[in-house]
């Protein structure tokens, strides 16, 4: 018979639970821990606050920008109305009509037909004994 296998006991040699861990076995600095040093994170954070900074100021110019455009439509669109009330009165009444139309068209259902009323008569009426009889 071969000679059984000695183990040890790997609880006496590690740290238990909620156990004070001497001063010792703890490294204060990265360096020590294995964390690498990084020396230049100034000079990065610099270009990233001028690309932050050329990025507010881009925003910015696109959303004047984007505000004398919304003016601009919004005077000559009181121009057009003021130059072509008829058409203009027309034109929001045919676009009123046809959201109307589509919303209606949405909700609408199709009507059913006599058989599928019969059909769920049938089903309920078939529930109703089942459910009486415990089926």
């Amino acid at each position: 018979m071969p000679p059984r296998k000695t183990t040890t006991d790997l609880r006496a040699e590690t740290a238990a639970i909620a156990e004070e861990v001497p001063e010792s076995a703890i490294e204060a600095t990265p360096i020590e821990t294995g964390i690498p040093g990084h020396a230049g994170y100034e000079a990065e954070l610099s270009d990233l606050r001028a690309q932050m900074s050329a990025l507010n100021e881009q925003i910015a110019a696109l959303a004047e920008n984007a505000r004398k455009k919304t003016v601009h439509l919004a005077r000559q669109g009181e121009a057009t109305v003021k130059l072509y009330p008829v058409s203009s009165l027309l034109t929001v009444a045919a676009i009123a009509t046809a959201v109307g139309f589509a919303l209606a068209g949405g909700r609408s259902q199709p009507p059913r037909s006599r058989y599928e009323r019969s059909r769920d008569d049938v089903a309920d009426f078939v529930e109703a004994l089942r459910a009486r009889l415990n089926i």
